[in-house]
């Protein structure tokens, strides 16, 4: 089914009986169908639970907090397959920081800009990272 209110709970309770700290580091990644399915929480939706400035979409898209979990809807999520782990638990890799040129291209009368990076990211621990399945296929 959808995602569900004990569905997170289960999730909070998972994690912190494996020790997972809650210092603001755990996150869960959503696809936007399992994001839309928070909304039928009402603890999530509702200022009456949350406030006006936690209230989803208050002020534009940005990651809403919840239960401990910075929520936030991202397509490169499968449906049905959301995703929470704590930063503890997966490491980036930079091999080559973000660097920009502008360059001016004579025969187009046009400039053009190109950015490049060299970075991998890596599960470090297991232990922090879960699937919160649904039936968003």
């Amino acid at each position: 089914g959808a995602v569900e209110k004990a569905d997170l709970l289960t999730l909070f309770e998972t994690m912190g009986a494996a020790n997972i700290p809650e210092d603001g580091g755990r996150y869960l990644a959503m696809h936007p169908k399992g994001f839309a399915d928070l909304f039928l929480i009402n603890e999530f939706a509702s200022s009456d639970f949350v406030g006006d400035q936690n209230l989803p979409f208050a002020g534009g898209m940005t990651m809403k907090s919840f239960l401990g979990f910075q929520i936030f809807s991202t397509s490169a999520v499968t449906a049905g397959k959301n995703i929470a782990y704590h930063t503890s638990a997966v490491g980036l890799g930079i091999g080559a920081d973000v660097s920009t040129e502008l360059n001016y291209v004579a025969e187009r009368a046009a400039h053009l800009a190109t950015s490049m990076m060299s970075m991998g990211a890596v599960v470090i621990d297991d232990n922090g990272i879960y699937e919160v399945l649904d039936n968003n296929t």
